[in-house]
Order: C-alpha cells, then sequence, then structure tokens
C-alpha cells in the first residue's frame, strides 16, 4: 500500500482509490452494468462502493441511489457503465461532485465529443481512463473495474500490464496462472490519461517488479521517453509488444486507435537505448515477464542446457546464436562432475543432450544440471526434457 503521508495523486485516486461510485449498475443479466457491480462487489475491495441507478433506486433500500447528486459523499472515482449518449453529461455531473477520476467503457466514437470530454476533465485536474477502455484491475486492493469476467482468485504479484487492447489484456489475464499481476490496465482511446502516464505510475509503486505494454502507438512521446528514464535508473524492466510494423498492420492501428504510428526501426532502437525490452509475440511478452518477475540477475553471461534430444540441443544452439547468447566453456572439474554419470560413449557437452537409454535419468539429470549451476560461467540455465515422466515419475504419478 502506499505510504498515506504523501498526499494521493489523481493516478492514485484513479487506480487505487478508496472509494468508487459505479454509475449504470444493472439488475440485467449479461449487461455491462451487472457484470461490472459483480466483479466490483466480489473481487475483495475494501473501499467504498457506491452505486446509481434511477430504475432501481427506489426498491434498493439505499444501496443504489438515482443519480450522483444523491451520493452522500464524494467518490474518488466514478465508472461510467452507460450509453454513449449519456457520457458527456455523466461526466460533467461527475466533476461537479469534485471526483479526481473516471472510467469510461463507451466507445464515443464522435471525435469532437472526446475532445470536449477530454478538456473538461483536464480542466477539473481529473484523470480518465478511456473513453473505450475495458477497465483495469488492481489485484492488490481486490478492484475489478470491468464489466468483462476475469477470474477472481488471480493471485497477486509484480507484474504491472498496460494494454492497448483490451483484449490482450483478457487473454494473458485468463491464461497463464503463474502471471502473478499487480494491476493490469486497458486503456483505451486514451482521450486524457496516456500509457505513458500509466507507465510512470506504475513505475513509483513499490511493488512493481517488471511492466509488460501492448503498444499501437505512443501518443505521448516525451512523457513515455521521461517514464522509461525513470524505469532504467530504478532498475526495472520493460517489455515492449509493438503492433503495427507491417504496412497492413499500421493502417490497422490507425484506424483502431486514431493516432498516427511511428516508423517502426526509429522506435526500436529508442526502446533500446532507455533499456527496455522488445517482444515480437505475445508468448515471448509472458516467458520474458515471468521471467522479470522472479528479480534474479545472472551472475555470468553464460549460458547452459541439458537436453533428452540430440535434435533439440541443436536447435537450442541456432536460437542462441540467433539471439547473440553465449554458451559458458565449462570448466574441467564441471566436465568430470557431469561425465560420471553419463553413460559411456555420451560425450560432455554445454548444451548436453544426457539422455543415452534414459537408465538411471533423475539422478543423470540432477546431477548434470547441479554440476552447471555450479559453473562459474553459467549464469543462466535450462532443463528441456520432453521424457519429464520418464525423468521424474514420482511427480507425474495419478
Amino acid at each position: 500500500m502506499q505510504d498515506q503521508s504523501f498526499p494521493r495523486s489523481a493516478m492514485d485516486a484513479l487506480l487505487a482509490p478508496k472509494s468508487i461510485a459505479l454509475v449504470g449498475v444493472s439488475d440485467r443479466p449479461n449487461s455491462y452494468g451487472h457484470a461490472l457491480d459483480r466483479m466490483v462487489s466480489q473481487g475483495g475491495f475494501s473501499g467504498q462502493i457506491m452505486r446509481v441507478n434511477p430504475r432501481m433506486a427506489a426498491g434498493s433500500q439505499g444501496r443504489i441511489v438515482p443519480s450522483l447528486g444523491d451520493l452522500s459523499d464524494t467518490p474518488e472515482h466514478v465508472v461510467l457503465s452507460v450509453a454513449t449518449a449519456r457520457v458527456e453529461a455523466s461526466v460533467d455531473d461527475a466533476l461537479s461532485l469534485g471526483t479526481r477520476a473516471l472510467t469510461v467503457f463507451s466507445e464515443c466514437p464522435d471525435a469532437t465529443m472526446r475532445d470536449r470530454i477530454g478538456s473538461k476533465v483536464r480542466a477539473a485536474g481529473a484523470v480518465l481512463c478511456g473513453p473505450n477502455s475495458m477497465g483495469f484491475h488492481n489485484l492488490l486492493l481486490g478492484l475489478r473495474v470491468t464489466p468483462f469476467p476475469v477470474p477472481l482468485d488471480l493471485k497477486p504479484g509484480g507484474i504491472g500490464l498496460i494494454a492497448q487492447s483490451g483484449s490482450i489484456l483478457g487473454a494473458l489475464m485468463n491464461n497463464d496462472r503463474r502471471l502473478r499481476f499487480s494491476q493490469t490496465i486497458s486503456t483505451g482511446s486514451e482521450t486524457v490519461t496516456s500509457a505513458a502516464d500509466y507507465l510512470r505510475w506504475m513505475v513509483n509503486r513499490p511493488e512493481t517488479r517488471c511492466i509488460g505494454l501492448f503498444l499501437e502507438t505512443v501518443r505521448d512521446p516525451n512523457a513515455f521517453i521521461a517514464a522509461m528514464e525513470v524505469a532504467a535508473s530504478r532498475d526495472l524492466p520493460v517489455v515492449i509488444l509493438k503492433v503495427g510494423r507491417s504496412a497492413l498492420g499500421a493502417r490497422m492501428a490507425i484506424s483502431h486507435t486514431g493516432a498516427l504510428v511511428g516508423d517502426d526501426d526509429v522506435f526500436r532502437a529508442l526502446v533500446r537505448r532507455l533499456g527496455g525490452h522488445m517482444a515480437t509475440s505475445i508468448d515471448e511478452m509472458a516467458a520474458m515477464l515471468a521471467l522479470f518477475e522472479q528479480g534474479r540477475r545472472p551472475t555470468a553471461s553464460g549460458i547452459a542446457s541439458v537436453h533428452d534430444s540430440g535434435g533439440e540441443r541443436e536447435l537450442m544452439a541456432d536460437m542462441a546464436e540467433d539471439h547473440n547468447l553465449t554458451y559458458a566453456a565449462l570448466s574441467p572439474d564441471t566436465k568430470a562432475e557431469i561425465r560420471s554419470v553419463l553413460e559411456p560413449g555420451i560425450s560432455v557437452d554445454n548444451p548436453l543432450d544426457a539422455w543415452g537409454t534414459g537408465q538411471g535419468a533423475q539422478k543423470t539429470y540432477t546431477r548434470s544440471l547441479s554440476a552447471m549451476m555450479a559453473d562459474k560461467e553459467v549464469g543462466t540455465w535450462a532443463i528441456c526434457p520432453e521424457l519429464a515422466r520418464q525423468l521424474f515419475p514420482s511427480r507425474h504419478a495419478r
């Protein structure tokens, strides 16, 4: 939790609010308002939750009020789950209360209307997630501001995720439980608050160990560069998956975001200079975030790996060269330790295919890998078995 001796910013009110008002809650199954209420109510959020719906207020025994003006307290954050035609008036109502943060799910395709909303929010010193956002999650607070289902039992961790695609955010949160997020944000159209603003906020959070960015465009280059420089100064890895590299992808990104897409080679060079890491796929991005969240750094530049396939060992060697990685030259003592557990005729190499006939495989792989890990030239190691049941039968017993 943030040290409360420091003043709370509008970004804190947006992403870590003490109180939140849900405008447009609904009792209609499968509606956004119904799903939003469920996600906020059942996620474990301990802050104050207020609900607004004029149709439902009368029979709610005070649980729901007809309008924002009927609230007894001013919410730090107002979430608008209303039709596009009602968004601007609802923003006006929220700002008139003095709320500091808003989230808007509606697409709001009219650029002139978005500009008006943006001007009003900025003039009030407030921040805005969206429009056209799928919301955000602060797992440390148990706060799920979204009308889209995501498992409510996800364990929090140190990965911050900022996505200019809500579907990509959903895919990462719904699939691999090894990815433990602190906060995840669907930025939407970024009418007021940009990906760079979210990045800067996450960089300053004590729980953040690494940050993932799925980007179609960078709307505020100067703020983005400044946030990346702060991340580098704090040794926080930032992994970026940038789409729109191809001519077709760029045209689609312009259509989706309404923003220009810059030269990809220039962007990649900039990210490298700023100490960031570029991913080329969702799988690669997820793997990099899982690795960086561990917080450990290699003690040496050499890598080592143990396999149960000669072909895969050769593939690994080729991939290492493609990525400018160097296999460690093992010391004579390391080689002697490995040779003592290998079957006759198997050469001691790095990468190592230790399978042979598979007899005594568990001892062979355990001792070989332990020897490699102890070698002072090895900073990163991997075990890459296809035959895990034979290697560790007790772990796969039914």
